[in-house]
């Protein structure tokens, strides 16, 4: 059951990606030094997002993909996500998809982490593992605020404190908001389509990724014998 899910939601997220091929290789510059800049927080897992999409839809393995495949490419997506089966992907099939994919990532990031067994699922002491990680997380993430807001020190957040805090917050989602638009606006009007959407969720998703298997890398590396 795990597994159908996630490779439906695997498969919706690749066909969410129709945008991006079509910037690959535009040799004009306008990407230039995105994936690499000191926020670029989605960059790394582009090209490896690039590489899934062009092995489904690249039907001449030119490397690209061509208006007809990109046609093809956008099909398949509406055909998966298209809900009440109008031709078109609505605002509330956007959202429906966009949560199952988090929904599914959330589930494989679990897993990932805490299946220490590896049978698809949480048995009484990895969930309590689990729960000890969030709760430690959650504790970490409340000293971080303290340490940044709590002004009198008295180890609240007082309403100034608290206002504070959230103005901090909306500023950072509105910087961010603005570099992923920067980022995959591929037709530059300003604003982000299903398809570019798609594109960043996927890009950020195999670079949260990337940087999971890079620590656990790191994590084994220490821990080896010398």
């Amino acid at each position: 059951m795990i597994r159908t899910s996630l490779l439906m939601i695997a498969s919706l997220a690749l066909l969410a990606l129709v945008a991006v091929p079509a910037r690959a290789g535009d040799g004009d510059g306008r990407g230039a030094g995105r994936g690499d800049g000191r926020r670029g927080r989605c960059g790394a897992g582009r090209e490896a997002l690039k590489a899934r999409v062009l092995e489904r839809f690249d039907a001449n393995k030119d490397g690209q993909l061509d208006e007809s495949e990109r046609q093809a490419a956008k099909a398949a997506f509406v055909a998966r996500a298209d809900g009440n089966a109008d031709g078109r992907v609505g605002p509330l099939e956007r959202r429906h998809a966009g949560r199952q994919m988090r929904h599914g990532a959330l589930k494989a990031h679990v897993l990932e982490r805490f299946d220490a067994n590896r049978d698809g699922q949480l048995d009484e002491s990895e969930r309590a593992t689990a729960k000890a990680a969030r709760e430690q997380k959650h504790a970490e993430r409340k000293a971080e605020m303290l340490a940044r807001f709590d002004t009198d020190k008295d180890g609240t957040l007082g309403e100034s404190e608290r206002a504070a805090a959230k103005a901090a917050r909306e500023a950072k989602r509105a910087e961010r908001k603005a570099e992923i638009v920067r980022r995959f606006d591929a037709n530059a009007d300003g604003k982000l389509d299903d398809a570019e959407r798609g594109a960043a969720r996927e890009a950020c998703k195999a670079e949260h990724a990337a940087r999971r298997a890079q620590k656990q890398g790191a994590n084994q590396g220490q821990g080896a014998p010398r």
